[in-house]
Order: C-alpha cells, then sequence, then structure tokens
C-alpha cells in the first residue's frame, strides 16, 4: 500500500518540474512549415497580462461606425414617418448626385504612376447621363462577403450617387447564410450546380457569373404516350427588414431572367399581393436575357417557370434601367482559383450582354488558417486566374481586395495570424503583375491585431470567430471601399480636366 506522504511527494515533484519548464520553455516550438507546437508558460498564469494584446489603432474606423450609426438612426425614423405613404416610383435619383467624401490615407494602389487600371469603369461612370445606360460591378469573394455583406452597402452608396435600384443578380436557391438584403425560397425540384462543387455533380464548364447554373428536376415520360410532360417549378424572394425606406433596392425598374434553353418557357410573375405578369419566352443558343420593363416597389415576389425541356438558369435580377448596380457572389471555399474552370466563350458572353464595368475580387480568409513561411505559390495562381479574366474581355476593369486581418488563440487571448501579411503581399504582388488595382483592407481595418479589435467594439464589428464582419463591421468596410473608389473617381476626373459642380455633403 502507498503512503498518503509518498504521492503528496510525488505531486510536489511533477509541480516543480512543470513549473521548471514553464520558466525555461519557449512560448511556441516550430515542428515543421505547417505546424507550430504552443507552450503554457509562466505568462499564461497571469490572464491580465496575456489579455494585454497589442492593440491595434482602429480610432478612424470606430469614428466612421459611430457616423453611419447616426446617418442610419436618421433615416429609421423618417421611414417610419413615411410608413403608408407609397413612394412615386417613376423618380430616378439624379446621376451623379454631390456629396463630400472625407479623403481616406487608405487608397487604391496602382501598379505604377503611369497606368491607371479603373479608367474604364470610371468612364462608363461619368457617361451614365448620356448612355443613359445600366452598368454592372461584379463582387466576387469568399464567405467574408457571403450573404451579400459589404456588397449591399456598397451597393447602395453608388446607386445613391450615380443612380440605379435594385438588388443585382440573384441566384434560385441559396443553399449558405442567407442574406441581409433579400431571403430566397425555392421548390424543391430546383437544383443548384456550382464551380465549387466537390466532386462535381455536372460535368460542365459553361457556369453562369454567379459561378453556377440552375436546373429543374429531369422531365417526367409519359408512359402511355412516350411524351414529355411539361413541368414547373417556383423561387420567391422576400425583402429582409435591414432594407430601410429609402434604400433604392426596395425597388425596381425591369425583371431579367438569365438562361440558356432551347424550347419554349412559360414565366409567371407575382409581385406582392395584386401584380402577376405573364409571358413565353424562347431561347438561343447561347445566353438569353429575358427582360420585362416593370416599375414598382416589393416585399416579395414569385417567379413560376413552366418548360417542357430542361434549361439551364443562370440568375434572375431586379434592375433599373440606367445607373450602376453590383452582384454580390460569394464562393465559399474559395481561394480565388477557380475562375478559369469557366468557359471562356460564355464568360465573354455574359459579361458583354449584362455590360460589366468592373469585377471586385475580395478573398484570402481560406488561406490563412494553415501558415506556411513563404506564398509564391499563392501569388502563381492568383496571377494565372486574373491574367485570365482579363483576357476574356481586357477592356474590363479589376480591383483585388486585399485579405481581411484574422485572429487566433495565443496564450489565453487572441492575436493576428503572422502570416495575414505574407498572403496580403502575395496578393499585392498578384495583382499588381496582372495590371490590377489594389486596396489593403488589412491595413484599413487598423494593421496587426485589428481583427480582435474590431471583435471587441461595442457594438462588435466582427464576430467571435475572427474572421468575419458583424453586419455593423460590413458596412464600415463597404464605406471605406466606396470612400476609397470615390476618391480614385475624383482624381480621375482631375486628369480629365473635368469640371466639377460644387459638392454638397450627405454626411
Amino acid at each position: 500500500m502507498v503512503k498518503p506522504v509518498r504521492t503528496l511527494l510525488l505531486l510536489f515533484y511533477v509541480m516543480c518540474l512543470s513549473f521548471v519548464i514553464m520558466v525555461v520553455s519557449p512560448k511556441e516550438i516550430n515542428l515543421g512549415e505547417n505546424m507550430t507546437l504552443n507552450i503554457f508558460t509562466l505568462d499564461d498564469l497571469y490572464p491580465v497580462k496575456t489579455q494585454e494584446t497589442p492593440k491595434a489603432n482602429i480610432t478612424e474606423v470606430l469614428d466612421l461606425q459611430k457616423q453611419l450609426d447616426s446617418v442610419n438612426n436618421l433615416k429609421t425614423i423618417e421611414g417610419q414617418k413615411k410608413e403608408g405613404v407609397k413612394k412615386d416610383t417613376s423618380k430616378q435619383p439624379a446621376f451623379e448626385k454631390k456629396e463630400f467624401v472625407k479623403p481616406t490615407k487608405y487608397v487604391i494602389q496602382y501598379p505604377d504612376e503611369s497606368t491607371f487600371p479603373l479608367d474604364n469603369f470610371f468612364d462608363a461612370l461619368y457617361q451614365i447621363p448620356d448612355t443613359e445606360e445600366l452598368i454592372r460591378v461584379l463582387h466576387y469573394g469568399d464567405s467574408q462577403v457571403e450573404g451579400d455583406r459589404v456588397s449591399s452597402y456598397l451597393r447602395k452608396r453608388l446607386q445613391k450617387r450615380f443612380g440605379g435600384c435594385g438588388t443585382g443578380i440573384l441566384p434560385l436557391v441559396e443553399k449558405q447564410a442567407s442574406r441581409f438584403t433579400v431571403t430566397v425560397e425555392n421548390a424543391s425540384n430546383l437544383g443548384k450546380f456550382s464551380l465549387m462543387d466537390s466532386p462535381p455533380k455536372i460535368r460542365t464548364d459553361k457556369y453562369g457569373v454567379l459561378g453556377s447554373f440552375f436546373m429543374f428536376t429531369p422531365q417526367k415520360i409519359n408512359d402511355s404516350t412516350k411524351q414529355e410532360e411539361p413541368f414547373q417549378t417556383w423561387v420567391r424572394y422576400r425583402k429582409t427588414s435591414y432594407v430601410l425606406a429609402d434604400d433604392p433596392i426596395s425597388r425596381f425598374e425591369n425583371i431579367k431572367v438569365l438562361f440558356k434553353a432551347q424550347k419554349k418557357i412559360g414565366i409567371k410573375t407575382e409581385i406582392d399581393k395584386d401584380t402577376v405578369l405573364q409571358n413565353e419566352i424562347w431561347g438561343t443558343e447561347g445566353l438569353s436575357i429575358f427582360e420585362e420593363p416593370f416599375k414598382a416597389e416589393y416585399d416579395k415576389i414569385t417567379i413560376r417557370l413552366t418548360t417542357e425541356g430542361t434549361p439551364n438558369i443562370y440568375g434572375v435580377a431586379f434592375d433599373c434601367n440606367k445607373g450602376i448596380t453590383l452582384d454580390n457572389i460569394a464562393l465559399r471555399g474559395s481561394s480565388v482559383v477557380e475562375f478559369s474552370r469557366m468557359n471562356r466563350e460564355m464568360l465573354q458572353s455574359q459579361l458583354e450582354k449584362l455590360k460589366v464595368k468592373l469585377v471586385i475580387l475580395e478573398f484570402g480568409v481560406n488561406v490563412i488558417p494553415n501558415p506556411v513561411k513563404h506564398y509564391g505559390f499563392y501569388e502563381e495562381m492568383m496571377y494565372k486566374q486574373l491574367r485570365y479574366l482579363r483576357s476574356v474581355m481586357p477592356e474590363i476593369n479589376i480591383l483585388v481586395v486585399g485579405v481581411s486581418d484574422m485572429a487566433r488563440r495565443s496564450g489565453t487571448g487572441y492575436a493576428s495570424y503572422p502570416n495575414v501579411t505574407l498572403v496580403r503581399d502575395a496578393q499585392k504582388r498578384a495583382a499588381f503583375r496582372a495590371g490590377c488595382a489594389f486596396w489593403d483592407l488589412y491595413e484599413a481595418m487598423g494593421g496587426s491585431n485589428s481583427m480582435v479589435a474590431w471583435v471587441s467594439a461595442k457594438p462588435a464589428l466582427a464576430n467571435k470567430d475572427y474572421t468575419h464582419f458583424s453586419h455593423k463591421g460590413a458596412e464600415v468596410v463597404g464605406e471605406m471601399l466606396y470612400h476609397a473608389l470615390i476618391q480614385e473617381y475624383d482624381n480621375y476626373k482631375k486628369r480629365k480636366n473635368i469640371e466639377e459642380d460644387e459638392a454638397t455633403s450627405l454626411h
């Protein structure tokens, strides 16, 4: 029988040995390029010290957040006063509504001082009053932009200045996070096929600009006549409570259905409870866009499709006839290596018919969690994708948004991943090599440990996964990106010697 005193003595020796290890051991031991062993040290016994993670300077971010809150609160009050009053949907906002935008030091960067890789987009913006066209921006990203985050706010800001309305292109099936702006419901016989499917459900490279397409379930065959029977499906879009009374997303002037089919399709559109539109359309060999001019505000829209074949549907858009729109396209799990899987001719046709003038790429959060020492491989992969997109339609401008800050456990606190700047730098080099513009979101957030500060902010600007923005944080990012774009647009007008009317402040 072991005496109690020996047990206590053994525990004492173990505690002494552990204490020595905690004192002399390093905090981390590198076991290889992709693996680090964290050692519990003496510092970890004092939570107060370990929680004192170096703080990021996000004073400007917090000031901007307070400013946005005050503006949104004012709009909510005004919207409540106008409740029950129907707007005149025939009035389009004045093009290029002048405003004062506070200059930002987090500017959009170019490969060199002699090239201006956003000027084609700025040309199209400036010419909207003359062309009276609707120009389009595609905002691609990973889960950081999922749910129309960042995109919805940037869309609203651009539309209030340059005209435009609506949601942009929407999917028929939403498998991931719901959008802040519009919820998507659909019949059970609608299927989504994405270039992100692994393994692919259908082997094809002819995806739409959403990186996917949607199909009905296989047609039924009548056993007695051996003839194909028409079958039906439906999709419903509901505006969410996040949409304020004066938000341009509340209205539209044109309904578009993007599809590819060689047989007749019946389209029945139900807008709220009192409006029903019915049409029959035929497709062509390539991409077809059905348009139904109709001005309305809405809370709920249901689209019912009837067909005898199996068409590919690429999306539904609620747009204005002129101005600007922006489509939110989230590719969850992507590290921006999928675009070259899209068929060149099909993609080119879509970009041209949709009048796309700018593509924004916002990726990187899927690269960060597995740190390595060098990111030349990632730079090369991204460069090849950018070069592919530029080769499809060289006149379309591309803006690469650098990866946001991300944090992980460090002792009993949190700190930025050590490789965030390495990934950011690889993205910047790839963008410049491909002749694209670059905006540094990491620095705009506040740099090192800014994600920790965003999570701790009141109200929180990021979620407690220390990766994704909250709704308010996404608004702040959208506003910062808008400021950077407008600052460059103003620089463009100065270079072109374009006279400006006196600007008025919206803030």
